[in-house]
């Protein structure tokens, strides 16, 4: 059992693995391209073989499972947390749930989770194609992805045997194929193409070695600068989105509208419906710890103590106020603050005063969060209003 097991995660570990320019395009290029599914198809089979699993007849089939496996977590698992990491937010379990009881991003995962998978069958059918063919003709144990469309290293090695087994090396030695010879016309052309074999009259043949090593050292200098130019393309990728992402995150951003205030980081801002702003922190966007609400009411808002008494009676007919607190901020506006408890949460409400108009920081905290307290205060610590005010309440 453990035989068989060992082969197949070695095989997803590759798979997994290979994914990683097909995710990195789908994040930060918002593109998908079906030849990428072939480094999957690659990837899960050098794995396979890394962990020395058998090649039979199934081998084909168990690349086409473990290919989609890999497909399946990228866009369902990786790509999901990717795109929480884009925005910003923390990559955890609550903002993961809460992104999956999303429908709209459901649907549109679901829909690229469709040409997903019908890209990978596509792009990896080249590869099966070539699996399947070599498990039939296997001798050495060893499977090596050729998508030459029979251009494959058995058809050239066959070819270069033929020639130089009969001293077919220059124009005078230059030998025709017999019927029963089967090369493989379209690997004899490419040969051809290449310079490695020469025609000469007669549909004659020879194999010039020198021209087969200057070929490869080409061709193998053509990989390695492909390579490079890859995977420098995916590490601007991710030096772009990594950039973008510090540039979401500068400790305590100012907004700066009607209100301008300091959001310390860790922080989604939504429109609460009514001119104000909440914040979620966004290692649980469900809100289940709590949030913060900042807004203001423009008019008669005066600071006495007739008024704050009043405010403080209002609050009691909703909660058990728990205490008060009184001090300027940064902006030399008054602020009053009381602690309330209401059923199942505790809020802290900060009134900054400013002439006439009223600003409101209201944290709702489900479970004694220390941290959102603290943010809460120093919002209403930075908190005033631009010269050019607009009643947005």
């Amino acid at each position: 059992m453990k035989k068989n097991i060992l082969p197949m995660i070695g095989s997803l570990l590759g798979g997994l693995v290979a994914t990683l320019p097909w995710v990195l395009v789908y994040v930060y290029g918002n593109m998908m391209y079906s030849i990428l599914a072939i480094l999957v198809a690659m990837g899960a089979l050098y794995g396979y073989q890394l962990f020395r699993g058998e090649v039979n007849k199934q081998l084909p089939l168990k690349i086409i499972i473990i290919s989609l496996l890999s497909i399946s977590l990228a866009n369902l698992v990786i790509i999901p947390c990717l795109l929480l990491a884009k925005e910003g937010l923390e990559v955890t379990i609550s903002n993961f749930t809460y992104l999956y009881q999303n429908s709209e991003f459901i649907r549109g995962s679901i829909i690229d989770y469709i040409v997903s998978i019908v890209f990978t069958l596509l792009g990896i059918s080249g590869v099966i194609k070539s699996i399947k063919g070599q498990v039939e003709n296997n001798n050495d144990g060893k499977i090596k992805i050729d998508l030459s469309n029979g251009n494959s290293r058995k058809d050239r090695l066959l070819v270069k045997t033929l020639l130089l087994g009969k001293g077919a090396v220059d124009r005078e030695s230059a030998i025709n194929f017999a019927e029963d010879d089967k090369v493989n016309n379209n690997t004899l052309n490419i040969l051809i193409s290449q310079g490695i074999v020469v025609k000469v009259e007669d549909d004659k043949y020879y194999y010039d070695s020198e021209k087969e090593v200057l070929f490869n050292k080409q061709n193998n200098k053509t990989v390695v600068i492909s390579m490079v130019i890859v995977l420098a393309f995916l590490g601007l990728l991710t030096y772009f989105a990594i950039s973008n992402n510090n540039d979401d995150n500068d400790n305590n951003q100012e907004v700066e509208r009607v209100l301008k205030y300091s959001v310390p980081t860790g922080y989604k801002e939504y429109d609460d419906e009514e001119g104000g702003y909440y914040y979620v922190p966004t290692d649980d966007l469900t809100g289940e710890s709590g949030y913060i609400d900042v807004y203001y009411l423009e008019g008669e808002y005066i600071y006495t103590d007739d008024f704050v008494n009043n405010i403080k009676a209002n609050i009691e007919d909703d909660g058990k106020v728990l205490g008060t607190d009184e001090f300027t901020n940064k902006y030399n506006h008054k602020v009053v603050s009381f602690i309330v408890e209401i059923d199942d949460y505790t809020t802290t409400v900060y009134y900054i005063f400013s002439g006439s108009d009223l600003g409101v920081v209201e944290v709702i905290d489900y479970i004694d969060n220390k941290k959102l307290n603290s943010d809460a205060k120093e919002i209403a610590n930075n908190f005033t209003w631009n010269s050019n005010n607009i009643d947005i309440a």
